[in-house]
């Protein structure tokens, strides 16, 4: 793994460390690898990456993660934190909800997740742990280095375009960050379709979503902001009866989403319309930067040559 956005995960079978190579997925900016297909995805951290200490300490405090004792794995203590349900996810249910679906983090002092072990009505369904460590690894960045879609747009392969900083979407206000937050710089802002099906089918067309999307990065963090709309303006997404409800200014009231490994305010504005800030931050951090984000006027789409 190289943070924020590259990772690779060579999936083997046998005995450790396994000599049947079973799969193989890679991630990088923008784009996933899943065995052959290479898919044009959102600008985010890789699914298989965590960063519970971005958070972690106020996800407790809501209730969202519980305390639990301290192991020693691979020579280093580590905390264990109780999550509901899959740890990737940005949906985490309260703690008290979640029934027998859990899943058990073991975190060290410097944030790294040791040990990882789910629980489907309260038996073992699967366990990860690491049996060394080195926090500064030599990596081949050609690991990374991922080809265009294999898939097309249309066959839900999707597509991410660099455009212009000035660039916008159509159909109403524009909410802009003016200033980037303390300790970032951004990366672009582009034109993202996710991969999605629907395309040819007319009962799912007015569901498919695009984005504009700027991405910003301090170090190994990353912030997201994402205005997105339907095609056919239905309703983007349903709430969250799991989440917290906040104040997010002029943006008014939305929901925020705590995940290990990133968490999310977001709201849903007018004709199918959204506004979605993610990152490995604090909600309180997420919160402040949607509150800083302002109406603009619409405009066009401007690609970078």
């Amino acid at each position: 793994m190289n943070r924020p956005f590259n990772a690779r995960v060579d999936s083997r079978g046998g005995p450790p460390p396994g000599e049947r190579k079973i799969s193989v997925t890679t991630n990088s900016f923008g784009r996933l690898q899943v065995r052959d297909d290479v898919l044009a995805v959102p600008p985010d951290v890789p699914s298989v990456d965590r960063r519970p200490d971005a958070a972690i300490e106020e996800m407790v405090r809501r209730g969202y993660a519980e305390q639990r004792e301290r192991r020693r794995v691979a020579g280093r203590v580590c905390r264990v934190y109780r999550v509901s349900g899959d740890s990737s996810s940005t949906e985490l249910v309260p703690v008290h909800r979640a029934g027998g679906d859990h899943t058990d983090v073991c975190i060290d002092a410097t944030g790294l997740v040791l040990e990882e072990a789910a629980f489907a009505d309260e038996t073992l369904s699967s366990r990860r742990v690491a049996v060394s460590v080195d926090e500064r690894p030599s990596v081949d960045e050609d690991l990374f280095d991922l080809d265009e879609p294999t898939l097309g747009v249309r066959e839900g392969g999707g597509s991410l375009q660099e455009v212009d900083p000035g660039s916008r979407l159509p159909g109403g206000p524009f909410w802009d960050l003016r200033q980037a937050p303390d300790g970032f710089e951004k990366r672009g802002r582009f034109a993202v379709i996710p991969p999605q099906p629907g395309f040819d089918d007319p009962v799912q067309r007015n569901s498919i979503i695009t984005l504009m999307t700027d991405v910003w990065t301090d170090g190994i963090d990353v912030l997201t902001v994402e205005r997105g709309a339907t095609q056919g303006g239905v309703k983007p997404f349903e709430d969250d009866p799991n989440a917290r409800r906040v104040d997010l200014g002029e943006l008014g009231s939305g929901e925020l989403r705590y995940g290990l490994r990133t968490s999310e305010v977001r709201v849903r504005t007018t004709g199918g319309r959204f506004v979605r800030v993610a990152g490995t931050l604090s909600g309180a951090r997420l919160i402040a930067v949607a509150r800083a984000l302002e109406p603009m006027p619409e405009g066009p789409l401007v690609e970078l040559d």
